[in-house]
């Protein structure tokens, strides 16, 4: 069932769904990324109409408005087109899936799932995306895709846990306090701050996703004592790590 998302009120887009072979975004670096319209997000997501990052921030939110036009709204639908897209990426790259847009049925999980891990067997290069969806499409559903569960309190983490994903992301509400691991006031959790949300000391190389693998791989935040990676909002200036 479709639900109800902000409009755009030019002609719609005839698909909802965009692959990028080189993302020229300033976080995410040089990385193969997907743009999926909001149709395929869960629709208990906190953040759908309130504050998602895909609505409010850059340039992002032109995107998002022109694929949210589309008339395909069948979450299995657009499942099948963004598996085809990605499908036709090259794979030499790392791939971000959803800059905008999630999985929210077990069935359409499992289509872009495999197209994920489809691609990571091209080159070997590494693939990931978030997913509010997780209370009801367990990581299982997802066919071997390295998925990270996208929480806001502990009780959240431990029913994530329990729906089988190794890699939490907290969106914190607030500035992070340092870059190394701090222990979040609100949640309690202990928590490893995205390094690409602090600005580089002087002389120094930006910290990216394609630079970074705390996302990527479940041992960086098992090794670090962490419960989870945090990522405080993205309308907040960037300060340099102390």
């Amino acid at each position: 069932m479709a639900h109800t998302i902000k409009t755009w009120s030019r002609p719609a887009w005839s698909t909802p769904v965009v692959a990028v072979e080189r993302s020229k975004d300033a976080k995410t670096g040089s990385v193969s990324v997907t743009h999926v319209s909001q149709q395929s997000c869960w629709t208990g997501c906190p953040l759908l109409n309130h504050g998602c990052y895909a609505e409010t921030t850059g340039m992002q939110p032109f995107t998002t408005r022109r694929l949210n036009s589309s008339t395909i709204v069948r979450a299995d639908t657009i499942a099948r087109l963004e598996a085809a897209a990605v499908d036709r990426l090259s794979g030499r790259r790392q791939l971000r899936g959803h800059v905008v847009g999630d999985c929210r049925t077990a069935t359409a999980a499992g289509i872009v799932g495999a197209s994920y891990v489809r691609h990571t067997a091209k080159h070997g290069q590494r693939h990931w995306t978030y997913t509010h969806s997780w209370p009801t499409v367990p990581l299982r559903a997802w066919r071997g895709a390295h998925v990270v569960a996208s929480i806001h309190t502990a009780q959240e983490a431990r029913q994530a846990r329990a729906q089988g994903y190794q890699v939490l992301a907290l969106a914190t509400g607030a500035r992070h306090p340092t870059h190394a691991p701090y222990r979040d006031k609100q949640t309690r959790l202990k928590v490893l701050p995205c390094p690409a949300q602090f600005a580089p000391a002087s002389g120094s190389e930006a910290v990216t996703c394609a630079r970074c693998n705390i996302c990527q791989d479940a041992t960086v935040l098992k090794r670090a004592g962490c419960d989870a990676v945090a990522f405080q909002p993205d309308s907040l200036r960037k300060e340099i790590r102390t």
